[in-house]
C-alpha cells in the first residue's frame, strides 16, 4: 500500500471515499459501454443507415448544448453526491425502459431516439458534477492523479464493456445488453450513498441561475488560458470524436467483422485510452502539460485518419489503440489544467463550459458526419474529420504560445 500511496494509484490508496466511488463508477461505466455498443448495432441492424447512427448520436448528446451550464450551476449550489444519486437513478430507469421495449419487440428507431434524448438530458446535468465530485473526495495535491485515474476507470470500462456487448449481442441480443446496463447503475448509486463528502463552502447567493451563468462566462473571459483551453476543446469534439457513432458501419460494411468485431474495435480504442490515462496518472507531475496536450491532439487526428483509410481488421484495431491513447492524454490533461486553474466556487460552472465544448458540440458533429457518411462514405467522412483535427491542433500550437507553457 505504501508503494501504491506514492505511485500511479496514490489517490486510490490514500482516499477511501475516492476508492469506493471509483469502484462503483467502474462497474456502472462497464454497463454504459455495453449499452452504447448494443444501441448502435441495433440501430444499424434496423435501418442500415449511417445517417440514423448520426441522428441517434445527435439525440443523445444535444441536451449537453443546453443543459450542461445549468448542471454546472447546480453543481456549485447542491451537494454533488445527492445530485449524482438523482441523475444516476434517472439514467438507470431509461436503460431499463429501453430493455423492456427491446425484449418485448416494441422498439423502433423513433423510440430509441426519444430515449437517447431523455437519457442525454440526464447525462448533461450529471457531467459537471461527475467531474467536480472528484475534488470533494481527494486532497488538492492528488487532484491531477485522481482525475487521471477517473479517466482510467472510464476507459477500462470502455475496453471491457464493448467486448461484453459483442458476446451478448451474438448470443442473447441487445435487449439483455440494455438490462445489464440498467442493473449496473446500482453499483455507483450504492457507492454514492456510502461515501462521505465534506460540506462545500458556499458563498451567499442571491442571483438567479442566469446571473450565475453570466458570472461564469465573465470569469472565463478574464482568464485567457481558460478561454484558450475551451476553444481548443471544441474542434476535435466537433470534427473527430463523432467517429464513435459510425463504428457499427465500419464493423459491418467496411471491415465485415460483425457484432463481435464491433466489440473488439471499440475495446481497442478503450485499451489505448486506458494506457493513456495510466500514463497521465503516473507522469503528470513530470511532463509539460500544455505541450503534451497539444501533441496528443495532433496524434489523435493523425491516428484517426489512418484508421479511416485502413481496410485490415488487425491494423484498424491497432490504430484505434493509438486513437484512444492520444485522445485520452489530450482530454485528461485538458480537464486537469482547467480544474487546477479554476477557483473552488467556480469549478462546477467552468467544468460545465468544458462539457459544452466537448459533449455539447459533439452531437452537431455526429449529425454532420452522419450526413457526410450517408452521402459519400463513413471512411471518407471520418478521414476528413481526423485530418482537420490534426491540422487545427498544429495551427493552435503556433498561434497560442501560452497553451504550450501551461504546467
Amino acid at each position: 500500500m505504501d508503494r501504491l500511496g506514492s505511485g500511479t494509484f496514490r489517490s486510490i490508496a490514500r482516499h477511501p471515499n475516492f476508492r469506493l466511488y471509483w469502484i462503483g463508477a467502474l462497474l456502472s461505466n462497464v454497463g454504459t459501454w455495453v449499452q452504447m455498443t448494443a444501441q448502435g448495432w441495433l440501430v444499424y441492424s434496423l435501418t442500415h443507415s449511417e445517417l440514423d447512427l448520426g441522428v441517434v448520436g445527435f439525440a443523445s448528446a444535444v441536451p449537453s448544448l443546453f443543459l450542461s451550464l445549468y448542471g454546472g450551476v447546480l453543481a456549485d449550489r447542491v451537494e454533488r453526491r445527492r445530485l449524482m444519486i438523482a441523475t444516476q437513478t434517472g439514467a438507470m430507469l431509461f436503460a431499463l425502459l429501453l430493455s423492456y421495449l427491446t425484449l418485448t419487440g416494441q422498439v423502433t428507431v423513433t423510440l430509441i431516439v426519444a430515449i437517447a434524448f431523455l437519457a442525454g438530458a440526464v447525462n448533461a446535468l450529471n457531467a459537471p458534477v461527475r467531474m467536480g465530485i472528484v475534488s470533494d473526495l481527494v486532497s488538492r495535491e492528488d487532484l491531477s492523479n485522481a482525475i487521471a485515474l477517473s479517466s482510467a476507470q472510464f476507459q477500462a470500462s470502455r475496453m471491457v464493456g464493448p467486448a461484453i456487448a459483442g458476446i451478448l449481442l451474438a448470443t442473447v441480443g441487445p435487449g439483455w445488453c440494455f438490462l445489464a446496463n440498467g442493473l449496473s447503475y446500482l453499483a455507483v448509486i450504492l457507492a454514492l450513498f456510502a461515501v462521505k463528502v465534506p460540506p462545500l463552502a458556499r458563498r451567499p447567493r442571491r442571483e438567479s441561475a442566469w446571473d450565475s451563468l453570466a458570472e461564469a462566462l465573465r470569469y472565463v473571459r478574464s482568464n485567457p488560458a481558460m478561454g484558450a483551453l475551451l476553444s481548443l476543446a471544441v474542434i476535435p469534439s466537433f470534427l473527430a470524436m463523432p467517429y464513435q457513432s459510425q463504428m457499427p458501419a465500419f464493423a459491418r460494411s467496411v471491415l465485415g467483422v460483425g457484432a463481435s468485431g464491433l466489440g473488439t474495435l471499440m475495446s481497442a480504442s478503450g485499451l489505448g485510452a486506458l494506457i493513456g490515462a495510466l500514463a497521465v496518472a503516473t507522469f503528470a507531475k513530470g511532463i509539460p502539460k500544455g505541450r503534451t496536450m497539444l501533441a496528443a491532439a495532433m496524434g489523435f487526428g493523425i491516428a484517426l485518419t489512418a484508421f479511416a483509410l485502413s481496410r485490415s481488421f488487425t491494423l484498424s484495431a491497432m490504430l484505434l489503440v493509438g486513437v484512444g491513447l492520444s485522445s485520452m492524454v489530450y482530454n485528461s490533461l485538458m480537464q486537469t489544467l482547467l480544474q487546477t486553474l479554476a477557483d473552488d466556487h467556480m469549478r462546477g460552472r467552468v467544468l460545465s463550459l468544458l462539457s459544452i465544448a466537448t459533449f455539447g458540440v459533439m452531437p452537431l458533429g455526429q449529425l454532420v458526419v452522419g450526413v457526410a457518411a450517408e452521402a459519400v462514405s463513413a471512411p471518407a467522412a471520418v478521414a476528413v474529420g481526423g485530418a482537420l483535427c490534426a491540422a487545427f491542433a498544429l495551427w493552435t500550437s503556433f498561434r497560442s504560445a501560452a497553451l504550450g507553457k501551461l504546467d
